[in-house]
């Protein structure tokens, strides 16, 4: 059973899906009803992952994430209501280190409280399987020269590790249905996860959520996920290609190969983006598109769950600029428009 911390200043709500939870195999090994309540389960019941909403009566959820990601660190879903999942609150709790952020499931006796139940449930499973170390919020993100644009962008290649799903689905979900350039994301994730991950992101963000597939022409307003145990490539079109081959440093889908096959295939038509996650994956690849004139971005340190793989290509020269995924997505959008003016604060 999935040991969890429930948050929730709704007594009433607590109580049916507290109920409907643990009859879903996991176990509330800690209730609050406010944000001081909750800082101190967290220390005392050692939950695999607390779900807290949040609005909360006397500190925020947002806050509430900071100090437990901070003190005793442990994956995080968010709980907001409607009107708030794209609100400014909403925002800081994922840059506080929120792993994923899900609307509120309504009363038993609401229209579509099931299925919004259920997506509940699948997301909290994945969540907990995410590892997590404690954080700070350190410095601000950090800009840096970008290149004269040839034209939008045909592709944008994504790579990220630990916290990705959570990063992936805040930053799809700023981005409008009709968002004009293909995206294609890496996540390391275990064997038989893409397709829960492929699931959760179509129910919870605009685009259209695919799994990479050998001979896909990539189309716009979709993400294709790679899936399985092969390596995902570009090949000239673009058209996307899988292969069979040896994990690259413990990886197979490797970030690395697809920026690389990225790079060949589009050079300065391309984006590549690293966000959150352990180890250095996707940081020469990164590179290699750099070198040939593609655009390159990084989420930055303080919305990072994991500060791993962005470090690494900072660290490299891989990186143009450093970004919060807010601003992430605002650029993007800025990149698909050729005559969008410049976002605020670049050079």
């Amino acid at each position: 059973m999935i040991h969890l911390l429930y948050v929730d200043p709704d007594e009433t709500r607590s109580a049916w899906l507290g109920a409907l939870l643990e009859a879903s195999d996991f176990r509330i090994v800690g209730r609050a009803t406010s944000g001081e309540e909750a800082l101190t389960q967290a220390g005392q019941c050692q939950p695999q992952v607390a779900l807290i909403h949040l609005r909360l009566p006397d500190i925020s959820g947002a806050e509430t994430t900071r100090q437990i990601m901070e003190n005793h660190p442990v994956p995080v879903v968010l709980l907001v209501d409607a009107p708030d999942l794209v609100g400014p609150e909403a925002r800081e709790s994922a840059r506080c280190g929120a792993t994923a952020i899900i609307e509120t499931p309504p009363a038993p006796e609401a229209p579509g409280h099931l299925p919004k139940v259920a997506a509940l449930v699948k997301t909290l499973r994945l969540m907990h399987e995410i590892p997590v170390v404690k954080r700070k919020t350190l410095r601000p993100h950090l800009w840096l020269p970008r290149p004269a644009q040839t034209g939008p962008p045909l592709l944008i290649g994504l790579a990220a590790s630990t916290g990705g799903p959570a990063a992936v689905q805040f930053l799809l979900q700023l981005l409008p249905k009709t968002f004009p350039v293909p995206l294609l994301l890496v996540q390391h994730m275990s064997d038989g996860f893409s397709s829960t991950l492929v699931e959760w992101l179509r129910r919870t963000t605009p685009l259209q959520i695919e799994p990479a597939e050998d001979g896909v022409v990539p189309q716009p307003g979709a993400l294709y996920v790679a899936a399985g145990q092969k390596h995902v490539v570009v090949r000239s079109g673009p058209v996307l290609g899988l292969e069979d081959g040896e994990p690259v440093q413990g990886h197979r889908p490797s970030a690395n190969i697809m920026l690389e096959s990225l790079a060949r295939t589009l050079g300065s038509r391309a984006v590549g983006i690293v966000l959150t996650g352990m180890g250095d994956d996707g940081a020469e690849g990164l590179l290699e598109l750099r070198r040939r004139g593609g655009l390159t971005y990084a989420q930055d340190e303080q919305s990072c769950a994991i500060y791993g793989m962005p470090r690494e290509a900072v660290r490299r020269g891989a990186v143009q600029s450093s970004m919060s995924l807010t601003k992430l997505a605002e650029a993007l959008q800025k990149l698909a428009v050729p005559n969008a003016p410049d976002e605020e604060g670049s050079p």
